[in-house]
């Protein structure tokens, strides 16, 4: 789940919809950002965020799991492992 939330770091500027990682766009990728960082929405996240966690490649994300641009882009890890369970989503695979 830190993988997704890298990935939406690595998009928030890059504004371009019809591209995709991960097998999520880059719109469920930004749909996700306000509950990975400080100070994290309230709620349960979008249901553009929720439906792109449910597709995503998790492999894929796990691959991003060091990457260093998660603090950059403010993305908190530890929020970003809440995000399954917020969603009612099963908690992913281990990387």
């Amino acid at each position: 789940m830190v993988l997704v939330m890298v990935l939406v770091g690595l998009v928030v500027g890059r504004g371009v919809e019809s591209q995709t990682l991960c097998n999520m766009s880059m719109g469920e990728l930004v749909a996700c950002r306000p509950y990975v960082s400080r100070p994290p929405a309230r709620g349960k996240p979008a249901s553009l965020c929720c439906s792109g966690l449910k597709k995503a490649d998790w492999g894929c994300l796990c691959t991003y799991r060091n990457n260093n641009m998660l603090s950059y882009y403010g993305v908190d890890p530890n929020l970003a492992l809440q995000l399954p369970s917020k969603c009612g989503l099963p908690a992913p695979p281990p990387c």
